[in-house]
């Protein structure tokens, strides 16, 4: 007996004995875990006072009910309350023993179950949401077996598989909807899953009856139901991808033909994550594919010419700093060895915080238009020096013949007392004013002579020129060291010089302009400045061409051109040559 009570006592299970009037008489300890209550506290009291939901009392047929027909054996789950007032899910099982004179009872046993029903719930309402979304979304699901034919699917599945229902392809292998050229390709993957266990991203195309194609992307995974492994796969309707990805290839293709056509290349690059895309143009107008010169953002520059290279650097981060707009030209050397004229024109982007975001630059090969423009430009120069030796030598030698037959007529008319005396007079005054002129546009149209010391006797003579014709005080500040060996670097020097001071003469009102060559690590420098009104105040037509003009020189000459001004402070027009001008010149 003492046995058989210690077993009751410690178990697991709680054990109570109630009435026929619904009295606990006994209890077991086990109700403490369960319940909070000590047995004593319990004992005595109606069992209606710790079931939820159940009503003031009753007799011995409200108790069977109450419990679940103990004589019947089966189990039921009711809601006991904890001392602490939360609410306890019990499993019971009632043995009735009311007509036992041992017992005089109904028997309960009890344990809780309160976890493993709120598992349960959650389990069903996990299964219950599962079901809605696989029901419900735009994402074809489907469950096939080791053969390839279909366990479960959704209706998605079922849309795009080009069937009505799920009893249509239940059972029927997926090969069936399967276009012809993508089945052996999709029993490739069936095999693959079993052997890897997934597959990722299969793009295949389904069928229907019609004919009509749906491309889907496949992602499966294989799962383990009972002793067969089945497939779970989750299909996407990807038409529209598709269209779009069709749509980014056509517009890809027509972009780079465009560039072909106009001989230009595109490049944009993030400034916030640094991601470079180059378009086809840029690879061919540097001779590198992508293996050569990958989306990297300044892997390009061991392809620029090494007197440009840290000047483009230079410029490229000023750009990306500022958010401002570029524009540069610089030399590159392809993979072949050949040498190339690149213009680059490019602006950087803000993003919403102001912070500069993009940087999207277009770029040009020019090296044919420039030789040719260096061609025309050479043409011209020796069209004007041309131009300059016939004013000099023919119509000046004609001026000056004319001057002195008219210099003897008006002699012989003063000696005869001749009244035209005074207008022949008058005449010469014009011719001499004429050969001035003459001489002039000669001085003006000829170039530095072609001497490793002829910019600077050039320059000396444009100084000298503008003081004596200009009313205006021009020195020459140069180092007698510099020599320019190469004729047409100090020709477009000296045409920039040129430009430079009449620009100067004519829109700046200055009093005094200094013109300043000098020479060192980084090449010629060229600086002629002014104290005039600077050139914001210029009048636009006439002064851009001659800028654009002096811009053009210092290219061909592989210099920079920069000009400073401020209304009322002058301006300064510097012009940079590097040390190696090619192809036209250079410096010793």
């Amino acid at each position: 007996m003492k046995r058989f009570q210690a077993l009751i006592e410690n178990s697991w299970d709680a054990v109570m004995l109630v009435g026929q009037d619904g009295l606990v008489l006994y209890h077991t300890p086990s109700i403490e875990p369960i319940l909070g209550y000590k047995p004593e506290e319990v004992v005595g009291k109606p069992i209606w006072d710790f079931i939820h939901g159940a009503g003031s009392g009753g007799g011995p047929e409200a108790v069977r009910e109450l419990v679940g027909k103990p004589e019947l054996g089966g189990r039921r789950e009711l809601q006991l309350r904890h001392k602490d007032g939360s609410l306890r899910t019990v499993e019971i099982v009632a043995n009735d023993q009311l007509a036992n004179p041992d017992v005089q009872g109904i028997v309960v046993n009890y344990r809780d179950v309160t976890a493993r029903r709120l598992a349960e719930d959650h389990l069903i309402e996990s299964e219950r949401l599962y079901r809605a979304l696989v029901e419900t979304t735009n994402t074809g699901y489907v469950v096939v077996d080791g053969e390839g034919r279909v366990v479960d699917a959704n209706p998605e599945y079922v849309r795009l598989s080009g069937h009505r229902g799920l009893d249509d392809i239940r059972g029927r292998g997926v090969m069936e909807w399967t276009v012809p050229s993508d089945r052996e390709r999709n029993a490739a993957a069936v095999a693959d899953c079993f052997k890897n266990g997934f597959v990722r991203n299969l793009e295949i195309d389904y069928a229907d009856r019609e004919g009509r194609v749906t491309p889907i992307e496949i992602n499966a995974t294989v799962v383990q139901m009972g002793e067969k492994p089945l497939i779970m796969t989750i299909c996407r309707d990807i038409t529209s991808r598709r269209r779009a990805q069709e749509a980014l290839r056509r517009s890809e293709a027509m972009l780079a033909e465009a560039e072909r056509l106009a001989g230009i290349g595109s490049v944009v690059r993030d400034l916030r994550t640094g991601e470079v895309y180059r378009s086809q143009g840029v690879h061919r107008i540097f001779g590198a594919g992508k293996d050569e010169m990958p989306d990297q953002p300044e892997n390009f520059l061991r392809y620029v010419h090494e007197d440009d290279r840290e000047r483009l650097r230079r410029a490229l981060q000023d750009n990306d700093t500022t958010s401002g707009r570029l524009a540069e030209e610089y030399r590159i050397r392809r993979p072949d060895g050949a040498e190339r004229i690149i213009h680059v024109e490019g602006e950087t982007s803000k993003d919403e915080q102001g912070r500069p975001a993009r940087f999207f630059a277009w770029l040009q090969d020019i090296t044919e238009r420039r030789r040719l423009e260096e061609k025309i430009l050479r043409i011209s120069d020796r069209e004007r020096r041309n131009i300059g030796h016939d004013l000099h030598d023919d119509l000046g030698q004609q001026l000056t013949g004319i001057a002195l037959l008219g210099r003897a007529l008006q002699e012989r008319l003063s000696d005869q007392s001749s009244p035209e005396a005074g207008a022949m007079a008058e005449l010469l005054r014009h011719v001499d004013r004429a050969l001035v002129q003459v001489r002039e546009l000669a001085r003006g149209l000829q170039s530095a002579p072609a001497r490793p010391e002829g910019l600077l006797e050039a320059l000396a003579g444009l100084a000298a020129h503008v003081r004596s014709t200009a009313k205006v005080s021009c020195r020459l500040e140069a180092d007698r060291r510099v020599l320019v060996r190469e004729p047409g670097v100090a020709d477009h020097l000296y045409r920039i010089a040129q430009e430079a001071v009449h620009n100067a003469v004519r829109h700046g009102r200055p009093r005094e302009i200094t013109i300043d060559l000098s020479e060192d690590d980084r090449g010629l420098k060229l600086t002629i400045t002014d104290d005039g009104t600077g050139m914001l105040e210029a009048p636009k037509k006439g002064a851009g061409m001659g800028l654009d003009i002096m811009r053009h020189r210092a290219s061909i000459i592989h210099g920079t051109l920069t000009i400073s001004s401020h209304v009322g402070g002058g301006t300064a027009v510097i012009c940079r040559v590097p040390p190696a001008a090619a192809p036209d010149g250079g410096r010793t």
